[in-house]
């Protein structure tokens, strides 16, 4: 597999809510830093925070409030590093049932750890 198919793999795990595979893709190297509405404010998850971190809101959104979370992926841009490693800076627009409850630019790092 390439980095940029198990790119994809992972995205489409996301958008079916398969936390199983989502968190299995997570390499313990993870590291992910959230930068927050207001200027110089961030959050720092590292790779167990953000699998643990999955499960709580894909449940509260499937569960509590009945509705389906969606991600869907703009990409901007790819810059590969090399066979295994991927650069990919994206808009994300995240909906429930369809409707859009929030944007977000990202840069995301992805490196082939075998074939994930």
């Amino acid at each position: 597999m390439t980095a940029q198919e198990a790119i994809r793999h992972h995205r489409e795990a996301m958008n079916r809510g398969d936390l199983e595979t989502v968190n299995a893709g997570i390499s313990d190297r993870y590291l992910g830093v959230f930068c927050l509405g207001n200027a110089g404010s961030h959050e720092i998850y590292n790779a167990q925070e953000i699998r643990d971190g999955n499960a709580s809101p894909d449940h509260y959104y499937r569960q509590t409030l009945k509705k389906v979370p969606q991600w869907a992926y703009t990409d901007w841009e790819w810059g590969f590093r090399g066979e295994g490693e991927c650069v990919v800076s994206s808009r994300i627009d995240f909906s429930l049932d369809g409707d859009v409850t929030m944007h977000a630019l990202v840069t995301e790092v992805y490196a082939l750890e075998g074939d994930q």
